[in-house]
């Protein structure tokens, strides 16, 4: 009785996952047979622009709607085509549609494209590959799990129009820049002493494909030049040259100019920077002592008659109103306020050191990022402009490899104010988005530095 309970259930349990495997199958081709019905994972490509010129940005936009099914590891699309380069795609950002009545969940990539040369193109298809996960089969079924199934889709393709740039109207400097570019130079200091280094930046800003400008090297006559030093960014260029005045004449650092095309208005545009004039003073030069041998010999015969004797009183009277006069000045001198070296000094003095760390320490406080690098930046100058008597207007960080190394400073110390120009030069340039971060360890290490001198 106990074998045949047995086979009973054993012979139960089989039909019921029988009729678990066939009704799965048979849902399986009622999907497919009403697929149109059912909105399922898709993939669509689009372009900012379809026309364009040769060397200009395009946005590219890859959209991942997901459906009803959901998606696991969903990589980032790919684009085929040529005669183009394109960027990475940027992280996934979600977006929610409306179709038919209801809510799809999508996922925009977004990258850019630049067209090499002119001509019609066919940008795509764009194809990516995930996982689907459809409902399991068999016991899987039972249980409620999900089975992962790879997913590969293809977008439909998007025409592209490359125009080509005119020839008419081409500057002969043209390098192939194309957008809307700012251009800004500035001279630093203003006057310098021969052999004191100036530092020249020259900025460019803008929208479009700023890697087709570069730092070209100054060389002027009478002037020892130092390699420019680039920083790019994604919007701007930033140019940094050391100059020395060798010269004891006046110093001209000469105009410059850009080209680019702008594609609004269809036309080349020239942008300028004028011309700066920085005056060169002759260096300070110490007067020597006068030898001993130079000085009139005295007669050092003890019985040498005095042909003219002066009378007695005429000597008391002369030293009387000398006594008189010394008493005068003293007591003019105790009268006349006593003004603070720095306030008598040249108009463009730098201020010292420590009242730039305390701007720094107070910026801090407040938690003004821009404002604190700008400090610590002036702190670092000035500090470094009293230890090696340069100006301080003309330091920047070139100064630590091309100078500060030749006049014997330590290589710790000099790696801490590379460090330092580095930060500050960063976040005068290109500032990140969370600019508070570091600010109480940049500050460490500028009182390390700044309090050594």
């Amino acid at each position: 009785m106990t074998g045949n309970t047995f086979s009973s259930a054993r012979l139960a349990l089989l039909v019921f996952l029988l009729g678990l495997h066939v009704p799965h199958h048979a849902g399986g081709a009622a999907l497919e047979a009403s697929d149109s019905t059912v909105s399922g994972p898709t993939l669509d490509l689009r372009l900012g622009r379809d026309r364009a010129y040769p060397g200009e940005d395009i946005e590219v936009t890859v959209t991942l709607v997901v459906g009803q099914e959901p998606l696991r590891n969903v990589q980032y699309p790919t684009l085929a085509g040529t005669g183009y380069r394109l960027s990475e795609f940027g992280p996934p950002r979600q977006k929610a549609l409306e179709h038919e009545g209801r809510t799809l969940d999508a996922q925009e990539f977004v990258a850019r494209l630049t067209p090499s040369r002119s001509g019609d193109y066919q940008v795509g298809p764009a194809t990516l590959k995930a996982e689907v996960l459809l409902p399991g089969s068999g016991a899987a079924a039972f249980f409620g799990n999900n089975e992962p199934t790879p997913l590969k889709l293809e977008s439909p393709s998007a025409n592209l129009h490359v125009l080509p740039l005119p020839r008419e109207g081409r500057p002969a400097g043209f390098t192939g820049a194309i957008g809307r570019f700012t251009l800004d130079r500035q001279v630093n200091p203003g006057e310098v002493q021969r052999g004191d280094p100036l530092t020249v930046t020259t900025v460019i800003r803008g929208e479009g494909n700023i890697e087709a400008f570069a730092c070209p090297k100054l060389e002027l006559h009478g002037v020892r030049s130092y390699p420019p030093r680039s920083r790019r960014t994604a919007e701007s260029l930033s140019c940094e040259q050391v100059l020395v005045a060798e010269a004891a004449s006046g110093l001209t650092v000469p105009a410059t100019a850009i080209s680019f095309f702008d594609p609004r208005t269809g036309r080349y545009r020239m942008v300028s920077a004028d011309a700066v004039q920085v005056p060169v003073r002759p260096p300070r030069v110490a007067q020597p002592a006068t030898p001993a041998s130079a000085l009139p010999e005295q007669d050092a015969r003890p019985n040498q008659a005095v042909t003219d004797r002066t009378d007695f009183f005429t000597w008391a009277a002369l030293l009387c109103t000398g006594l008189l006069m010394c008493l005068g000045v003293y007591g003019w001198m105790r009268k006349r306020p006593v003004t603070d070296v720095a306030q008598t000094g040249h108009a463009n003095a730098h201020p010292p050191p420590r009242d730039w760390l305390a701007e720094a320490r107070d910026a801090l406080v407040a938690e003004d990022p821009e404002r604190f690098h700008r400090a610590a930046f002036r702190a670092l100058q000035g500090h470094l402009g009293a230890s090696i008597g340069l100006a301080p207007g003309g330091i920047t960080g070139d100064i630590v490899d091309l100078v500060l190394r030749d006049v014997g400073m330590e290589e710790p110390l000099l790696g801490q104010c590379k460090s330092l120009f580095d930060v500050c030069d960063r976040e005068r340039y290109a500032p990140r988005a969370d600019r508070k971060g570091g600010l109480d360890e940049t500050y460490r290490l500028l009182q390390e530095v700044v309090g050594k001198g």
